[in-house]
């Protein structure tokens, strides 16, 4: 005789109250990222849209709305602001995610684990070291007087050129971003099984193609999350091309320092920052979607 099939008992429906839980949970996090998020931009938006008078804080008493401040963004002056911007930034994250790449890699590679963990130890431990710090460091290595700068003022190199001063500015960059992007890789590279070059090698394939179609082509969604970091925390610095551009080399926050606290133009400034913002978002959102088309494309 079968025996009787188990009864499966269903789950009654949720009622009202579990379908606002998620909502009433997710309430305070949502009026915090407004008030302090959100508000402040919408702020920084209406400021950019009012008329600044010279010699006066702010915007002026009962000024007009204006997309005037806009309209300087095409003067060749802004524009050169902004390729500055975009480009060192670019180069830096290319070069941090490189060698961050390959430190990454290497040390989730290594098998003896107390040098593994001193080897993230040290990457942490950079993480906390002032930018203030980094900086200075780099200025005084490769400056006039410095031992690197001395070098290489001997093999005839203008330290004083922009070409040598954008060079300066990158490395600061990478003493900055290094360690970060360094991190952000050793989860991406730990979860790659050493199976799959392996694998390929045993094929008889050479190990550099072998690294490229198996670690590399796996490891480029981690790759693009850690050259978007470093893209961003380049294209945002302050300090870093404050001390080692020399005032040769400015970014867009700069710029929007000078418009803010030497001229208190903060209509100008308000401009300044949200240019910087929107197209580093629209770089973001161009390079997802080139990656999203790259990943869901077959092989």
């Amino acid at each position: 005789m079968a025996s009787p099939l188990p009864s499966t008992s269903r789950r009654p429906p949720p009622g009202d109250g579990q379908r606002l839980l998620p909502a009433t949970l997710l309430l305070p996090a949502t009026v915090a990222a407004l008030l302090f998020i959100c508000g402040p931009l919408l702020v920084l938006a209406w400021q950019s849209l009012l008329v600044h008078l010279p010699g006066q804080v702010g915007a002026a008493a009962d000024s007009a709305l204006t997309y005037r401040n806009y309209l300087l963004f095409a003067s060749p002056s802004y524009l050169y602001f902004l390729w500055g911007t975009l480009r060192i930034s670019a180069y830096a994250a290319l070069l941090a995610v490189l060698l961050g790449g390959l430190i990454a890699y290497r040390i989730t590679r290594i098998r003896a684990g107390w040098a593994r963990k001193s080897l993230i130890g040290l990457m942490l431990g950079l993480t906390f070291l002032s930018v203030l710090v980094r900086v200075y460091a780099i200025s005084l290595t490769f400056g006039v007087g410095g031992p690197a700068g001395a070098f290489l003022r001997s093999l005839g190199i203008a330290l004083g050129s922009r070409e040598y001063i954008e060079c300066v500015v990158i490395l600061g960059f990478l003493h900055f971003l290094l360690p970060i992007v360094t991190l952000i890789l050793l989860g991406t590279f730990q979860g790659i099984s050493a199976s799959y070059h392996e694998a390929a090698r045993s094929m008889g394939v050479p190990n550099w193609r072998a690294h490229l179609d198996t670690t590399v082509r796996l490891a480029v969604p981690g790759l693009y999350s850690a050259f978007i970091v470093a893209f961003s925390l380049a294209a945002s610095s302050f300090v870093i091309p404050l001390v080692l551009g020399q005032g040769k080399v400015m970014f867009l926050a700069n710029l929007a320092y000078v418009r803010f606290g030497e001229m208190a133009d903060y209509p100008g400034g308000a401009a300044v920052s949200l240019v910087l913002l929107a197209i580093s978002l629209a770089i973001v959102g161009l390079l997802g979607r080139l990656l999203g088309k790259r990943l869901g494309r077959p092989a």
